[in-house]
């Protein structure tokens, strides 16, 4: 959980990459935790979009105002 909420991308960043490994290390800790994770899948996703740099702000606004879309 630790490398998870470390990772926030930086502009320039690759971001397909970025992604890729944030949900490559959420697969893990599902595995791990299986019966209890540290976050539900509506705040992973959540945590997601504040993972990107604020030159995404614009694209990720709408989801962060309401996850379920």
């Amino acid at each position: 959980m630790h490398k998870l909420m470390e990772m926030k991308a930086k502009n320039g960043d690759n971001i397909i990459k970025h992604l890729a490994k944030i949900k490559q290390l959420w697969d893990q800790i599902i595995l791990v935790c299986a019966n209890d994770l540290p976050l539900t899948p509506k705040l992973f996703k959540k945590f997601l979009a504040y993972s990107l740099p604020p030159l995404w702000d614009e694209f990720t606004r709408q989801y962060r105002q309401d996850p379920d879309k």
